[in-house]
């Protein structure tokens, strides 16, 4: 195993560690606060540009509130986590409340992707920021692989960190970015892109 894999399955580990010890449920660090409803700006960009059902491939679902919001709405949902630990709350959690007739949870790491696509839509909620510059390469790669060519990537990163979404413009146009937070209740400030792929 190469220096590179071996890095990302490192922190594959780190994140297990975390949910296994529940440090999600602290609200501190990278964990984001889950949401019973879809991000205001997700929903927006679904009603302006109409993108409408398919299938969509959520990476870094944490607890999988945004995946089961993407399901009522119709998507067929394949939620993935590097932590299988994450992934089982996740299901647990769908089962519990009824939503988990469209969703397929994965442990699954994009830098290591097993995945088949094509996906119609991707959604990234703050796992792209948390990447270095290498993973951001190989992480442009695999969503590129996976997307349909006529499919949708919905990106959130940190806002200090947006002008780092020029790795992935060597493979995808930017149609809409604009500022964000990850949540009304959560104040970090965000940015937020619509991108499609290169022809």
């Amino acid at each position: 195993m190469d220096d590179r894999k071996l890095q990302a399955v490192r922190e594959a580990l780190a994140w297990e560690a975390a949910y296994y010890k529940r440090e999600h449920l602290s609200g501190k660090g990278a964990f984001l606060p889950s949401l019973d409803v879809l991000d205001s700006d997700f929903a927006q960009a679904l009603e302006l540009f109409g993108i409408k059902g398919g299938r969509l491939l959520e990476i870094g679902t944490g607890l999988g509130t945004q995946a089961r919001c993407f399901a009522r709405l119709g998507f067929e949902v394949t939620a993935t986590d590097v932590s299988p630990t994450c992934v089982d709350t996740a299901r647990i959690a769908a089962a519990k409340a009824g939503d988990c007739g469209n969703i397929e949870f994965v442990a699954d790491n994009i830098l290591l992707t097993v995945l088949q696509g094509p996906y119609d839509l991707i959604t990234d909620r703050g796992c792209y920021t948390l990447m270095q510059e290498w993973m951001r390469e190989q992480y442009c790669r695999n969503v590129q692989r996976l997307l349909a060519p006529a499919g949708w990537l919905l990106i959130k990163i940190d806002a200090g960190r947006r002008d780092e979404i020029r790795s992935l413009e060597t493979c995808f146009r930017i149609l809409q970015s604009c500022p964000s937070r990850y949540s009304l209740e959560w104040g970090h400030e965000a940015y937020f892109f619509v991108m499609r792929p290169r022809a």
